[in-house]
C-alpha cells in the first residue's frame, strides 16, 4: 500500500511574532516578511507536490497555504476550523514580556509545563489536542496513499506532532514551531514516521532533503 504524506506547516511571520504579542485566535495577516517566506517555502515545496490542501481559517495560515497552492497551479483549499490556533483569552494581543510581569505564576506554568495549563479563558493543550486531531485522523482516514498539505500554527502543529509521535502532552516542548517550517509526516499500514520535524534550512539552501529523497 502507497503511504499517506502529511506536509504540515505553519504560518509566516505576522507583526504579532515580530513584536512579541499572542495572536492565537485574533485573525492577524502575514507581514512582508511573512509573505516572502510563504513564497520561499512554496518554491521549496515543488518536489513535494500536494494532492490536497486544508488550511486553518486565520488569514494568516490561510495566506501562505494560497500562496502554496498557487506555486503548485491550484487554488482548492479546504478550510478546517479545527485547526485554529489555540485561544489565548485573556491573554489575547498582550506582548509576552508584560504576561511575565503580570502573571508571573501563570506564566512560568506556562513555560514549563504547558500542558497543565489553561489559558485564563481560554483553551488548554488537551482542548487543542481533541479538535485538532480528530480532525488529523479524518484526514488521513480519507485521503490514502496522498500528498496532503496542511497550514495551521505553532501550538496546533506541536500538540499533533505531540499525538503523532505517542507522546503525551508533558512533551509537547519538543516540537517547537517556528515561522514558515515544514514537519513531514509518513503513514504507511500502522507504521508511522516523522520525516522532517521544524524544518526550516530551507529558507536558506531553497532544498527540502529528507531520508526519502
Amino acid at each position: 500500500m502507497e503511504s499517506t504524506k502529511i506536509l504540515l506547516i505553519r504560518h509566516g511571520e505576522t507583526e504579532y511574532n515580530k513584536i512579541g504579542r499572542l495572536q492565537g485566535a485574533i485573525d492577524i495577516p502575514l507581514n512582508e516578511t511573512g509573505k516572502l517566506q510563504a513564497k520561499i517555502l512554496a518554491g521549496a515545496l515543488k518536489n513535494f507536490p500536494a494532492d490536497i490542501f486544508i488550511s486553518s481559517p486565520l488569514k494568516r495560515a490561510l495566506m501562505t497555504v494560497k500562496i502554496c497552492a498557487e506555486f503548485q497551479g491550484k487554488d482548492n483549499i479546504r478550510i478546517e476550523p479545527r485547526f485554529s490556533e489555540i485561544n489565548h483569552g485573556v491573554w489575547s494581543g498582550q506582548f509576552i514580556s508584560d504576561i511575565g510581569k503580570n502573571y508571573p505564576d501563570d506564566f512560568k506554568i506556562w513555560q514549563t509545563l504547558p500542558h497543565k495549563f489553561k489559558m485564563p479563558g481560554g483553551e488548554s493543550l488537551n482542548d487543542v489536542s481533541i479538535r485538532a486531531n480528530s480532525a488529523l485522523v479524518e484526514i488521513i482516514k480519507e485521503n490514502p496513499g496522498k500528498t496532503v498539505l496542511i497550514g495551521a500554527h505553532g501550538t496546533i502543529n506541536s500538540v499533533m506532532l505531540c499525538n503523532f509521535a505517542g507522546l503525551s502532552l508533558e512533551n509537547v516542548l519538543k516540537f517547537p514551531q517556528d515561522n514558515a517550517c515544514i514537519n513531514l509526516l509518513e503513514i504507511e499500514n500502522d507504521d508511522r514516521k516523522i520525516l522532517l520535524k521544524n524544518f526550516v534550512d530551507y529558507q536558506t539552501t531553497r532544498e527540502i532533503k529528507t531520508e526519502t529523497t
